[in-house]
């Protein structure tokens, strides 16, 4: 599932279903179709040859006749439309190709009429297993720390800018740092903070709470904080060009 297919008249899309034959409609005569194609298709696109070649195709497997493709070869008195419509009526089938089909699951026949032909089919070279790109662990940048990118590399599907604007309009906060922090160049640093000195009055400890006090001293204590590693790059780089930046954190 995922492979790319078209018709002969630029009609392209990948495979997204397998249905087993069972679950598939069938027709009155017992055929059961191998491509269901969406409709919608066919009025954007205008590709009015894959609607004649259905019919020229279903007329050609009834009456064992070979039909021309090539073009301009009907006149303006009878059209190729017209011409291979009234071969399928001849034998019984309907004149403009439909016909009613039955439900796989129930064996009812469906409410609408389903137009129905043979269409040659080619598979294209985009293949699922050729572009499936996953990566648990991939490679990073020795730079920057982050996950490189690009199948051939090994790297991980890219997630950029509009990826997060996406998840910021859908309120996915914490999916949002998952992504760009914890998978991505979580790393770990000590700042040093400048906190108020405790002390206790009471030397012994009794049942009651001891009593604290703060002094006017401040001692410095190493506090571990995360963040990005290319955060880390930018503080060294600013640095470099005598910039210095200074963390303000709120206790």
């Amino acid at each position: 599932m995922g492979d790319k297919f078209a018709s002969r008249h630029g009609q392209k899309g990948v495979f997204s279903l397998d249905f087993s034959a069972i679950d598939l409609p069938f027709s009155e005569i017992g055929i059961i179709p191998d491509i269901l194609f969406n409709p919608n298709g066919l009025p954007s696109r205008m590709t009015m040859g894959l609607v004649i070649e259905s019919l020229a195709g279903k007329s050609g497997t009834i009456t064992g006749s070979f039909n021309d493709s090539s073009p301009f070869r009907c006149s303006e008195e009878i059209d190729s439309f017209g011409k291979f419509s009234e071969q399928i009526r001849q034998v019984g089938f309907q004149y403009f190709g439909t016909e009613n089909l039955y439900s796989g699951y129930s064996g009812e026949p469906l409410e609408k009429e389903i137009f129905t032909g043979v269409v040659h089919y080619q598979r294209l070279r985009h293949m699922v297993l050729d572009k499936f790109q996953i990566s648990n662990k991939s490679p990073i940048n020795n730079l920057t720390r982050q996950p490189i990118k690009g199948r051939k590399a090994g790297g991980a599907v890219r997630f950029g800018e509009m990826e997060r604007d996406a998840l910021l309009g859908h309120g996915c906060t914490f999916l949002l740092h998952d992504r760009i922090q914890f998978s991505s160049d979580l790393h770990s640093t000590m700042n040093d903070e400048k906190i108020p000195q405790f002390s206790n009055t009471d030397q012994h400890y009794s049942s009651k709470l001891p009593e604290i006090k703060i002094q006017n001293k401040f001692r410095k204590i190493p506090r571990k904080l995360f963040l990005p590693y290319v955060f880390k790059y930018l503080m060294s780089e600013l640095a470099a060009i005598n910039i210095k930046i200074k963390i303000n954190l709120d206790l």
